[in-house]
């Protein structure tokens, strides 16, 4: 399996504790599954994340996923169809769970040695995106990728178009298939001179 790991720093301009966690990018392809000839590529919808709430997205996070996804598909050789004429289908959903962090803080004691350790609790959100690629015909599951963040703010449709386009750039290139007439073009014939006998 070959895996790609990109890690986002994407962190809000403010004092103390970010807002917005980095955002931590995984891609992972099978290559023990041939992609074959294909070239058309379809968007459906996965039912559930393992551990985490299914988000319905708002309709301007979709279309900004959407301005992003389709010419990052269009480079690697692919054409949006629809899911009954697709070569792959492209399964996404995006997720939340909540969560808290605990924050230690040290209250100086006497001596340097010496500290009185507190702690406060911070309520936040993790999130998550998983798209993972599927061969149409024969169900094969190619490729798998996700990013995953903590949300201390609200989250933007900005944000999570980048983190579509950040997974979508390392999706397997299309393969277009070959032409019937794919020999090595012959030789031109040279046009006999006018007056010369041919042959």
């Amino acid at each position: 399996m070959r895996t790609t790991t990109l890690v986002c720093l994407v962190l809000a301009a403010c004092a103390g504790r970010p807002q917005n966690n980095p955002v931590a990018y995984e891609t992972v392809t099978n290559p023990d599954i041939a992609l074959g000839p294909r070239t058309t590529v379809a968007f459906v919808p996965r039912a559930e994340i393992p551990g985490y709430e299914r988000v319905e997205l708002p309709e301007d996070y979709i279309e900004a996923a959407r301005e992003v996804a389709i010419p990052t598909l269009e480079r690697l050789g692919w054409t949006l169809t629809t899911p009954d004429q697709a070569d792959v289908l492209i399964q996404g959903a995006a997720g939340r769970r909540d969560a808290t962090d605990s924050i230690p803080t040290a209250v100086p004691g006497r001596f340097d040695f010496q500290a009185t350790v507190n702690s406060y609790e911070v309520d936040y959100t993790e999130a998550t995106l998983v798209l993972d690629g599927f061969l149409r015909d024969s169900g094969e599951h190619f490729w798998h990728g996700h990013a995953d963040t903590e949300i201390r703010s609200g989250a933007s449709a900005e944000r999570f178009a980048s983190a579509v386009e950040r997974l979508l750039v390392n999706f397997p290139r299309a393969m277009a298939p070959a032409t019937s007439g794919s020999e090595a073009p012959s030789e031109p014939v040279a046009e006999p001179e006018p007056g010369e006998p041919t042959p």
